[in-house]
C-alpha cells in the first residue's frame, strides 16, 4: 500500500528531494519516502516534494478474517499517528523533531505483538535522512485531505478474470478524458474466456482453463492500457497524465515472469495460438491500435507488438517499467495460493496495484473503511481451504498468549508458585497437558511445517531459532518426570503426509526430535 500526502517534505536546504528518497523506516512495517506534486503559487505552477508512506507486504490471507483485519488496523493506526505528527505544527520543522513518542510507542507495541522476540533487537526506528516538513514554503490548501492511496493485492492466477470484473466495479470512470481503464477491466474476463476458447479442445487440462483465461484477461488490460497511452500522447510521444493511471490493475510483476509460472500445457497452448490471441485482444481494444505503435521510456522504444509478444511467451521479455514508467517491480507472492499451484506450499499470487480504487482524496475514516473492504474482498481471490500461514504474523500472538498460561501452570507443577486457592494439582497437571498440545498444534501452522496440505517435498522451516520455540522447550524440559503419562515430544510421528517423506524431511524430523 502507498499512502501519499500533500504535505511538503524538502531537503534541509529547502531544495526538492529526488523521488523515492527514503527518510524514515519502521522495519517490517513501513517507510516514509518522498514523492512529487504540483502547486500553483502566485499564478505559477511549481513542483515540490511531498510525503509518501510505503507499507511492507504482509500476508493478508493468514489466519482468520478477523485476525487479518486486526493486523491491518494495527498497521493503519501507526500511519495515522505519524500523519498526525506531520500535520501537528503549522511552521517548518525537521522530521526528526516532528515524530512523537506516541507513534514510536505504537510501533513498539505492534512489533512486540506481531514479531518474534529474536528479531526485535534490530528493529528500531531509523531516520535514514533528516528532512524538512515545510508547510510554510509550499502552503498547500486543505492538504490534510489530499491523500492519494494505491493498494497492491495478490490474486491467484485462476481468479484473475473474476477479480478484474470485481475491480472494474470499484474503479472510477475516466473515459471522458480518453482513459478507458474501467471499460477495459469490465470486458477483461470475457476477452480472456474468448481467447481461451481459441485453444483446441484438449490442449489444456480442464482444471487449468481458469488459469489460462485469467492470465489472458490480465494481458488484455495491460495491452489495452498501452493502446490508451499511445492514443493520448502528443507528437513527441509524451503521455497525457501518469502512464500507470491508464490501467485499473497494474501488474507489479513483468508479464513474462507470470507466463513462466503457468503450467506447461497452459504455456504451450498460448504459444501455439499466440497470433490468434493477439489478434482477438487487438479487436477488443478501444481505441484501435497498430502493432507498430510504440512508447519510449529511458531511451528504450518498445512497440505494442513487442509487449504483447513477450506476454504470450515470445522473446525478448519486456519489463513493466519500460511500458508504464517508474515503478518498483516485484516477484510473485508465495503467500497467495490457487487451486492449481504446481507446489501446494508455494503460491503464485500476482500482485496488482489498483490505480483508481476508492474515494479520490478520502477522509481518514473513509480510507480505513475502504482498506478493510478491499482486504475482505481480496481474501476471496485466493483459496480458502488451504492453510493461510504464509507468515508468523497471525499465529505469534496466539503462541505467546498460550505460553503465558503454560508458564503459569508449569511453575505450579515445579512448586515454584503455589496453586490457586481450591485448585488441585490434578487440575494443574491437566492444564499443562492440554496447553502443551495446543501450543504444539499452533506451532505446526508455522510456514513450511511439514504436513499433507503443504505438499510433498516441502522442507519444514527450522523453529529452533525462534524465541517462542526455545521458551516452549525450556518450559517443557523435565515435565515427563513430574506428570504421569506426560509426553514431552511436541511433534510425535507420524506427520500427516499422504506419502513417504523425502530424505531431507526425514533428516529434519530427526533433528527436530533431538532438540527436545
Amino acid at each position: 500500500m502507498e499512502v501519499e500526502l500533500a504535505r511538503p517534505m524538502l531537503d534541509l536546504d529547502r531544495s526538492i528531494l529526488p523521488g523515492d528518497t527514503e527518510v524514515y523506516v519502521l522495519p517490517r512495517l513501513l517507510k516514509i519516502v518522498s514523492d512529487k506534486r504540483g502547486i500553483v503559487l502566485n499564478g505559477t505552477r511549481r513542483s515540490y516534494s511531498n510525503v509518501e508512506f510505503v507499507t511492507v507486504h504482509f500476508d493478508q490471507h493468514a489466519g482468520s478474517a478477523a485476525e487479518a483485519e486486526a493486523q491491518l488496523r494495527e498497521r493503519l493506526a501507526v500511519i495515522e499517528s505519524l500523519r498526525a505528527d506531520l500535520y501537528r505544527h503549522p511552521d517548518n520543522r525537521r522530521l526528526s523533531n516532528v515524530i512523537t513518542v506516541t507513534s514510536t510507542g505504537l510501533y513498539t507495541a505492534f512489533k512486540q505483538a506481531r514479531l518474534d522476540a529474536t528479531m526485535l533487537g534490530g528493529l528500531d526506528p531509523v531516520l535514514t535522512r533528516d528532512a524538512l516538513i515545510a508547510p510554510q514554503t509550499y502552503p498547500v490548501p486543505n492538504n490534510d485531505l489530499n491523500m492519494l492511496i494505491h493498494y497492491t493485492v495478490g490474486i491467484a492466477p485462476e481468479k484473475l478474470g473474476p477479480a478484474l470484473t470485481g475491480i472494474a466495479a470499484l474503479t472510477m470512470n475516466l473515459s471522458g478524458s480518453g482513459n478507458h481503464l474501467k471499460q477495459h477491466a469490465e470486458r477483461a474476463e470475457a476477452v480472456g474466456l474468448h481467447c481461451a476458447g481459441l485453444i483446441p479442445t484438449g490442449g489444456v487440462r480442464q482444471a487449468r482453463l481458469p488459469e489460462l483465461a485469467g492470465y489472458l484477461a490480465l494481458v488484455f488490460t495491460q495491452v489495452a492500457a498501452f493502446a490508451d497511452m499511445v492514443a493520448n500522447s502528443d507528437h513527441n510521444g509524451k503521455v497525457t497524465g501518469q502512464p500507470k493511471n491508464y490501467v485499473a490493475a497494474l501488474s507489479r510483476v513483468p508479464m513474462r515472469i507470470i507466463f513462466d509460472s503457468l503450467h506447461d500445457d497452459v504455456r504451450a497452448a498460448i504459444r501455439g495460438r499466440a497470433g490468434a490471441i493477439s489478434d482477438h485482444i487487438g479487436d477488443r481494444i478501444i481505441p484501435a491500435f497498430s502493432d507498430g505503435d510504440s512508447r519510449e521510456v529511458t531511451n528504450q522504444p518498445i512497440t505494442i507488438g513487442n509487449y504483447i509478444a513477450s506476454a504470450l511467451g515470445g522473446r525478448p521479455a519486456v519489463d513493466q517499467e519500460r511500458v508504464f514508467g517508474g515503478m518498483n517491480e516485484t516477484g510473485l507472492d508465495p503467500s497467495v495460493h490457487g487451486a492449481a499451484d504446481p507446489d501446494a506450499a508455494v503460491g503464485r499470487g500476482v500482485p496488482v496495484e489498483l490505480r483508481a480504487y476508492g474515494t479520490h482524496h478520502p477522509s481518514w475514516p473513509t480510507f480505513v473503511g475502504e482498506a478493510v473492504t478491499l482486504l475482505r474482498w481480496s481474501r476471496g481471490m485466493a483459496l480458502s481451504d488451504l492453510p493461510k500461514t504464509g507468515s508468523t504474523d497471525h499465529w505469534l500472538p496466539e503462541v505467546n498468549r498460550l505460553l503465558g498460561e503454560y508458564e503459569t501452570n508449569v511453575r505450579k507443577v515445579r512448586k515454584e508458585t503455589p496453586p490457586a486457592e481450591g485448585e488441585s494439582m490434578f487440575a494443574v497437571n491437566w492444564n499443562v497437558t492440554v496447553l502443551h498440545r495446543r501450543i504444539a498444534e499452533t506451532l505446526k501452522e508455522y510456514p513450511g511445517f511439514p504436513g499433507h496440505a503443504r505438499g510433498h517435498g516441502w522442507l519444514p522451516t527450522d523453529l529452533a531459532g525462534l524465541a517462542c520455540y526455545r521458551r516452549y522447550t525450556d518450559l517443557t524440559r523435565g515435565l515427563g518426570d513430574l506428570i504421569e503419562g506426560f509426553d514431552p515430544d511436541p511433534f510425535p510421528p507420524p506427520f500427516d503426509f499422504s506419502g513417504p517423506m523425502s530424505e531431507e524431511e526425514s533428516d529434519m524430523e530427526e533433528e527436530s526430535m533431538e532438540m527436545n
